[in-house]
């Protein structure tokens, strides 16, 4: 069976927190944990001229969307070592892309 992964989040590299390389076999590891398909990639050129600190691209399926995203602001705050000011903008902006629809 072929899954096709119609949704991304794009990973940036920040210097202020630890690099995405450094750090991306803990998301997979994650990820893999709760059962989520998934797939990492190196950024497209379009992501590229959006996000030049672009580091990888995380595919997955949409119907796991919230779960990714819990996963993923959990692995930003114990792997990248988020400060809490920035993870709290993420949640809300995860809670706002949820309530929604998007």
């Amino acid at each position: 069976m072929t899954t096709v992964f119609d949704e991304y989040i794009v990973m940036k590299d920040e210097e202020a927190y630890k690099g995405v390389d450094e750090t991306l076999e803990k998301l997979d590891e994650m990820l893999t944990a709760y059962g989520i398909k998934h797939s990492f990639i190196l950024p497209f050129l379009s992501v590229l001229e959006e996000t030049p600190n672009a580091a990888a691209v995380l595919c997955y399926e949409g119907k796991d969307s919230m779960t990714v995203s819990l996963i993923y602001a959990l692995f930003c705050k114990v792997h990248r070592e988020v400060d809490d000011e920035r993870l709290t903008e993420c949640l809300v902006k995860i809670a706002s892309n949820h309530t929604s629809g998007k």
